[in-house]
Formats: structure tokens, sequence, C-alpha cells
């Protein structure tokens, strides 16, 4: 896959399950620690209109970029699998027990 853009980089946590194996099973997957809350929390809610749009721009520009240019698409993209680190402000997917591939006739 190719790299995402520098500015989804910087602002995703990016989870990895290397160093964890030992913990993995064909039924459970360990994976890097995120601190940080739903994005339906409070604490995210109650922020600035400013801050609210830059997470709903990143998660859009995030998802155009999986299923467009990737070709991978996240299949469970609710709210409690989505992460926000108040301090990085970060985001993090999590949870990546679906997903899969699409096509290559439907990239762009």
């Amino acid at each position: 896959m190719r790299k995402y853009s520098t500015s989804i980089q910087q602002s995703f946590f990016h989870p990895s399950a290397n160093g964890y194996w030992e913990y993995t099973t064909s039924r459970i997957l360990t994976m890097d620690a995120m601190t940080g809350v739903k994005i339906t929390d409070p604490v995210v809610l109650n922020m600035p209109k400013e801050i609210k749009s830059k997470l709903a721009n990143l998660l859009v520009e995030s998802f155009v970029q999986q299923i467009f240019i990737e070709g991978f698409f996240y299949a469970d993209p609710h709210p409690g699998n989505l992460r926000y680190d108040c301090e990085t402000e970060q985001l993090a997917l999590i949870d990546f027990g679906l997903g899969g591939y699409i096509n290559g006739n439907y990239e762009i």
C-alpha cells in the first residue's frame, strides 16, 4: 500500500501488532495501546467548532484516501472505534477485525 499523505500520517495514531504476537491468537489481535477518548465523549463534543471541523475533515480525508487511493476499506467505523488523544491531537481507528481490499478497477 502507498503511504498516507503527510497530514494524515501526523494526525493519526497507527496501532501496530508488532511485538505482541505471543498475545495474539486466531481470535484475538493484540496491538499498541491508544490513549484518548471516543469521539462521542463530552470532552470532544465540547471542543471548539474549529477543532471539531478539523477532526471531521481528517476523517473524511482518511476514508477517501483508504477507499479511492489505497483500495482498502475499514469496515467498522462507528464512534466506539474512533479515538481522539487531546494531548497529541491524533485520531486513531481501532478494532481492525473487519476490512478488505477493493478491486483495482475502482481505484482512482
